[in-house]
Order: C-alpha cells, then sequence, then structure tokens
C-alpha cells in the first residue's frame, strides 16, 4: 500500500494522492464500487476517484481503515489540553461521516463505540465539558449516523448543571439536538423515580427486618426469663443466644423455642393456665413424642372419672399419667402419700403431684411402674433404656421415690 506497487486505483484529495487496490476497497464498500464503474481510467491504467469534499488527513485515517480495520485519530500540534478531547471528538465524527458516505457499516460501528468510549473516559471533566458545544455544532453540519448525534445528546444532558449558561447560545440554533437532550432528561428523570421506587421497596424490607429482629430478641429474652429447663434434654437452662437471637441449649445443642406454656406463664390464675394446657396441640411437640399415657389436665372430669384403681401422677410441666395403683405400690414413698386415702378411694381422686419432675422423667418412672407391675412374679429387675441426657435427673427422682431397684 505505502509504494503503490500493483495498485489500480487512485484517491486524489486536494493535491494528494493515495494508491489503492480495486479488489480491496470493493470488497468493502458497494458505494465505491459503483463510483469506480462509472470512473473513467487513466493513461496509467489506473482509476481515480476524486475525495476532495473532506481532509487528506481523513482520507488517510480512512485508507488507513481499508487496509488494516484501524484508523488514526487526528490530533493537531500545539493545541491546548482541553482542546485536545475536542481534537479527538472531532477526529471520530470525520472518520464516521466519511464511512457514512461510503457505506462502510464496519467502520461506522468502530468510529461510534470509539466516541463513546471518549465520552465515557472523559465523563465529568471540565475538558468535555467545554468541547461538547462545538462538537454539537460539528456533528450536525455533517451527514452521520442518529446514533452519533444520540450519544453527543446524552452526553450533553448528563453534563447539563455543569455547562454554564453562556454555552447555550451556540447551539440555540440546534433544535433536534434540544430534542434529543430534553429526551435523555426525561429518562434520566423516569430512571430515579425507579431508583427512588427502587430504594423505597428496600426500606420497607429493611423496615420488616428490624422489625422481625427486634420480634427475635424479645422471644429469645422471654425464653430466658421463664425456662428452667431445656425442651429437649430437661437440663438445667444453660443457654448460648447467637448473634440471630437463637436460644440453643450449651449440653444437647437443640434450639429452643417459646412454647405456649412459656408464652402464658404470666396468666395470674392457675385454671387460665391449665385451659391452654388442655389442648393437645398446645404440648410441645418434643413431649408429645417421648411421653406415653400423657392426658392433659381436665379440672372438669378430674373428680368424677377417675377410676379409683388408678392414681394420677402429674409432672411440673402439668403432663399426667394415669398408673395402677397397684403398680405405684413399689415406691415407699407414693405408697405413703395414698395410704390415708385408701378409705375414701371411691370419691377422692388420688393424684400425687411432683413439681420437680419433667414430663420425660415421670415417662420413665411410670415405664418402670408397668414393667415392675408385668413382673411382680419374677425375680429379674426390668432391664430399661434411658437416654444420658436425662439418666441423672431419673436416678434422682427414682432414689426420691425409693425405688431402690
Amino acid at each position: 500500500m505505502r509504494n503503490g506497487v500493483f495498485s489500480d486505483l487512485t484517491f486524489v484529495c486536494k493535491q494528494q494522492s493515495f494508491q489503492l487496490h480495486k479488489a480491496l476497497v470493493c470488497a468493502q464498500s458497494d458505494k465505491l464500487y459503483s463510483e469506480i464503474e462509472s470512473a473513467q481510467v487513466t493513461g496509467s491504467g489506473t482509476t481515480e476517484i476524486d475525495l476532495s469534499e473532506f481532509q487528506p488527513e481523513i482520507v488517510e485515517s480512512f485508507v488507513n481503515y481499508l487496509y488494516t480495520g484501524e484508523y488514526s485519530t487526528v490530533k493537531e500540534e500545539d493545541i491546548q489540553p482541553h482542546e485536545d478531547v475536542l481534537a479527538e471528538i472531532l477526529s471520530h465524527l470525520q472518520a464516521h461521516h466519511i464511512a457514512f458516505r461510503y457505506e462502510v457499516d464496519r467502520m461506522m460501528s468502530l468510529s461510534l463505540c470509539n466516541l463513546q468510549s471518549l465520552l465515557e473516559k472523559y465523563k465529568g471533566k471540565e475538558s468535555l465539558v467545554s468541547a461538547l458545544p462545538a462538537a454539537a455544532r460539528v456533528a450536525y453540519s455533517l451527514v452521520i449516523g442518529h446514533d452519533v448525534k444520540d450519544s453527543l445528546a446524552a452526553s450533553f444532558a448528563w453534563h447539563l448543571p455543569s455547562l454554564a449558561e453562556d454555552r447555550f447560545p451556540d447551539i440555540y440554533t440546534i433544535p433536534e439536538f434540544f430534542e434529543l437532550v430534553l429526551s435523555h432528561c426525561a429518562r434520566k428523570m423516569a430512571s430515579h423515580k425507579d431508583l427512588a421506587a427502587v430504594f423505597d421497596k428496600r426500606l420497607q424490607a429493611v423496615t420488616v427486618k428490624n422489625a422481625q429482629d427486634s420480634m427475635a430478641a424479645n422471644e429469645a429474652l422471654q425464653l430466658v426469663r421463664d425456662l428452667k429447663h431445656c425442651v429437649s434434654c430437661r437440663a438445667d437452662f444453660n443457654v448460648q443466644v447467637s448473634n440471630t437471637c437463637e436460644v440453643t441449649c450449651r449440653l444437647c445443642l437443640q434450639k429452643q423455642k417459646l412454647t405456649l406454656r412459656a408464652a402464658v406463664k404470666k396468666s395470674t390464675t392457675l385454671n387460665a393456665r391449665r385451659q391452654v394446657l388442655s389442648s393437645p396441640s398446645s404440648a410441645p411437640r418434643r413431649l408429645q413424642r417421648h411421653c406415653r399415657c400423657i392426658r392433659p389436665h381436665r379440672p372438669s372430669m378430674a373428680t368424677t372419672q377417675t377410676p379409683s384403681k388408678y392414681v394420677t401422677l402429674v409432672s411440673g410441666d402439668g403432663f399426667e399419667f394415669v398408673v395402677l395403683r397397684e403398680a405405684t405400690m413399689v415406691s415407699p414413698f407414693i405408697k405413703g402419700m395414698l395410704e390415708p386415702r385408701s378409705q375414701f378411694a371411691e370419691a377422692i381422686d388420688a393424684r400425687c403431684v411432683f413439681q420437680e419432675m419433667s414430663a420425660l422423667v415421670l415417662d420413665k418412672i411410670v415405664e418402670y411402674f408397668h414393667y415392675w407391675y408385668r413382673n411382680r412374679n419374677s425375680q429379674d429387675v426390668p432391664d430399661m433404656e434411658i437416654s444420658p441426657e436425662i439418666c441423672l435427673e431419673v436416678l434422682a427422682a427414682a432414689d426420691f421415690l425409693g425405688l431402690d431397684q
């Protein structure tokens, strides 16, 4: 390309000529192909195309693109730094202009991309703010694509607060450009409204989360205040509270939940608490799964429907176990409690309340009573499986009741 060997096409621009090859040029531009076909061939056998409507440096950039796929920006010497931005913008506009004139699509896309990158690079800087009005005037004096004008209008709208009033008269005569700027301002206002709506939703979500966190913290405090034993392993309530206000037993590592019993513990009357516990659904699920023969207390039926040959054992957390009176006689303690009532057995409900025993522990004691009663004529001591979590409590309860075996 540099030495013009085998060239058969010449671009002439203001006393400068550029040697090219028809095959390469025509493959990239149908418009140039039509002009080359209609042009006359010179005596040297080459075809000349006059491009004097463009500046020589622009034609040189155009030729460079046809051969390399890139074009160089035009930078004048001895220019001020703030004028350098304007010179680069104008070089991209001129490159797009010649590409638009000869329908070189790839060069049009490249020049648009380079212009947008330049506007983004100097976004918010005074050098770009100073260059925008002059760039808009040049853009509307050239035959270029709408996307280029729209990119300049978008940058103008973004820098609108920074533009001084004395710069507006430069573009008063370009109503189309003002229309594009206003459309971008309208879109910007709409995006701000959408952003405000997003922030409102986030604020509502944060408010709801804060309320939930506060509720969780209050529930954790209520658990710490009201519960004396872990609802899982029945150990003394030794807990840790996580950052999310979850209360966990340090022994069995089970999360604790605020049971309905704990929630109504502040009730002033015993009848109000028993009314809540009378519903099977109000019992903790863990107790319902592990305890057998649990019958929630019903005060209205306690003295009329409990048979005299049965004994009702009540745990400290309000659950009742109905056991054969004869089976409980293995315990000297219970036997001593029931003997004074034996002569009134038909009319008086035989009830034993153990405030210090949980339902899980009392369940194991009742299980022992059943084993003992079934094997009372045998010399073998019944075997029982006791979980390690309540083993110590069961042994203490057995010692208290006098169950030496």
